[in-house]
This record gives structure tokens, sequence and C-alpha cells, in this order.
């Protein structure tokens, strides 16, 4: 985890994301790289229509976003306490919500804010973007940052390939864990190796592991993780991105889609 990507743009949760990301660099003497983000706009609204932004109007709030992004980034770490890690603007490159996966494909990982409905929160274009074409993990950001990651770790697993695909990128997150607990919600998994199997593997590497089993609450899975992951004192939470479809999700809900509604704790995603 030597790489981090800090996508940055001017909203509300960006010093929780900026605070989250120096917790996680700390751990692994890693080198956070900030980066323009803006959103694919190339319409305003003008009462009720909506008409094409000019290009000189767009290179314009283009130039403003990136120099406030880069404010935002150096404010912060220029005061920030690092460790061994380093913090970065990398000079040139400007992401918006479509491209953003393909910036973040030579990271190890990529910080981002947990998406929100308003105007200035967080966007869940950005994180998707970064979750399905990058090929890499995203650690999402709680409104309030973690003052601790890797003290106890909790794997929400569900027998899954993405679940699986999020414990082989974490592998370095595992090893610095103090104390691991896979949790299986029950009626929430597919056929595949239970969460016994894998606490045996990765005990072979001498990793403190406990495998539980529990019944979910009545607002689902995605509710029973978040509360189990608060009861136990959960400082960070490794999870595999949408089993279900994303389509199927957006109208009948589910596990990504509530954790990332309302997750409080950090949240080590891949699919």
């Amino acid at each position: 985890m030597k790489a981090i990507l800090l996508p940055t743009e001017a909203n509300e949760s960006m010093n929780a994301t900026f605070e989250t990301a120096r917790v996680f660099a700390s751990f692994f003497a890693s080198r956070i790289e900030g980066i323009d983000l803006a959103a694919d706009l190339q319409f305003m609204l003008t009462g009720d229509l909506a008409e094409p932004l000019s290009a000189v109007m767009l290179e314009q709030q283009s130039s403003e976003s990136r120099h406030m992004a880069r404010q935002l980034f150096e404010s912060f770490f220029a005061t920030a306490q690092l460790g061994g890690a380093t913090a970065a603007w990398r000079e040139g490159v400007h992401a918006t919500d479509g491209d953003l996966g393909a910036v973040a494909r030579v990271y190890d990982i990529t910080v981002l804010g947990r998406p929100g409905q308003g105007v200035k929160s967080a966007r869940m274009a950005s994180l998707e973007a970064a979750l399905f074409e990058s090929g890499r993990a995203i650690l999402v950001a709680p409104p309030v940052p973690a003052a601790t990651m890797c003290n106890h770790v909790m794997i929400a697993w569900n027998h899954s390939t993405e679940t699986a695909r999020a414990v082989a990128m974490a592998n370095d997150v595992l090893a610095r864990a103090k104390k691991i607990t896979i949790l299986t919600v029950e009626g929430s998994t597919i056929i595949g190796p239970t969460g016994d199997d894998l606490a045996a593997h990765l005990r072979l590497r001498g990793l403190a592991v406990d495998a539980v089993t529990v019944k979910p609450t009545p607002r689902g899975s995605g509710d029973t993780i978040l509360s189990e992951a608060r009861e136990r004192s959960c400082d960070l939470l490794i999870k595999g991105a949408y089993t279900q479809s994303r389509l199927r999700q957006m109208f009948f809900g589910g596990a990504t889609s509530h954790i990332l509604a309302h997750t409080a704790v950090p949240v080590f995603m891949a699919n």
C-alpha cells in the first residue's frame, strides 16, 4: 500500500477524507498523491432549462476547480502529522468522474469520501468509477474520520468472488491488524467457502482471526454488518462490492448500497 491516490475537490467531506488517507498512509509509509477531481459537468441550469456550458466557461470553471483543489490539499498536508508517509500534489492531472478509474489504475488504493445526496456531497459517480474501472481497491472515508485503523479489522464475508478479491487486495492491511473478525450474516451468502474456511487460511500467516455468524437485523445484512462493526469496536471494514448487481440494489437495496450510505467506519472495498 505504498501509492495512494487522493482525488480532491471542494466537498463537505473533504477534510474527513484527507484525515482518513493520512491515518491509513501512516501504517504503510505511503506516498499520497493528490489530484483535482471534478464532476462531468457540461450543462448548467438556467431557470427551468439546461443550457450547454461554453468552452470558455468550462475552462474557467476547470481552472478554478484545479486551483481550489490544490489549495485544499496543500493546506491540510502542510501541517499534517504523516509519520513516515509523504504527500504531494500531482502536477498536470485533472480527472472527471468518467476518467478517474483510468487514473487510479497505477495506484494501490484510492481514498474517497462517503457519497451523499447533497450538492456539496462526495459523489457516487466518482466512487463507482474508481471501484469498477481501476481494477484496484478503494477506501471509503466516513464523515467523521477514525482516530485509528487496523486495530480491529472486520471482513464482511459472504463467500463471494468480490469479497475474496477484496481480502486478497487487503493482505498488507490484514498483516498489520491486531485482531480480525470474519463476519457472516445468515441468509446473505452464496455457495462458497465459509468464514471458518477463510479464518483457517488466514491463521496460516500467524494472524489473530475469529469467525462468527450472526442473524440479520430487520433492516437487512448491510445494517447488520455496520451494527456488528460498531458493537465490536472495529475500526476498518473489508467488503466486496455489489455481489448483487448495481441495478438490483438501486431498486431493492443491498448490503453494499446500505454500507455506502451509512457507514461510520472506513471501508476497504473492491469489486
